[in-house]
């Protein structure tokens, strides 16, 4: 069988939903980076689409090929024609866009992969700090509460002016 398509980017769906694990899909966004490995995983008894294909990203599925490419994609893939596929890029994750959305590449029979878009400095910016708060528990409020991810006390700024303080009025009654 030849390759189903000369189409080499696809958006993948379903990126807002969580995986079958219960991970949100778009934690393991945050974690994906443009150029990684992803394999193709047919479903034929998915009860929403007899042709589905799902995109695995260390065996963790984080979304599906839409309905009319997996229709193209279904029958190569059961007759086992070979296939490599990655990242081609990630959309969004960015204030204003904060949901992650993701296009990927296959190439049939030994063909080359384009050439994958890396993440914007925005981009890399934004991943840094979603990380970063996923690792932290927040309260009812929606505020993070106890440490940081690592459980050292929490700092930022009200921390450092605590600091100041003490260390300016430690300052003055040893001056006076």
């Amino acid at each position: 069988m030849a390759a189903p398509t000369r189409k080499k980017v696809f958006d993948i769906v379903g990126e807002s939903r969580d995986a079958t694990d219960g991970t949100p899909r778009q934690n393991l966004l945050a974690k994906v980076d443009p150029g990684d490995e992803v394999s193709l995983q047919r479903q034929p008894d998915n009860p929403h689409d007899p042709n589905a294909v799902a995109v695995l990203w260390n065996g963790k599925d984080i979304g599906f090929l839409s309905r009319e490419d997996a229709a193209a994609f279904a029958p190569a893939l059961d007759d086992g024609v070979s296939y490599a596929a990655r990242v081609h890029e990630l959309k969004g994750g960015v204030k204003g866009f904060a949901s992650y959305g993701a296009k990927i590449a296959i190439a049939w029979e030994g063909n080359k992969l384009p050439a994958f878009r890396p993440l914007d400095e925005e981009q890399e910016r934004s991943r840094r700090g979603q990380i970063a708060a996923m690792g932290r528990e927040r309260d009812a409020s929606g505020a993070f509460t106890g440490g940081n991810a690592e459980g050292e006390p929490k700092g930022g700024c009200m921390g450092v002016l605590v600091g100041f303080v003490l260390v300016g009025a430690a300052g003055l009654y040893s001056f006076v």
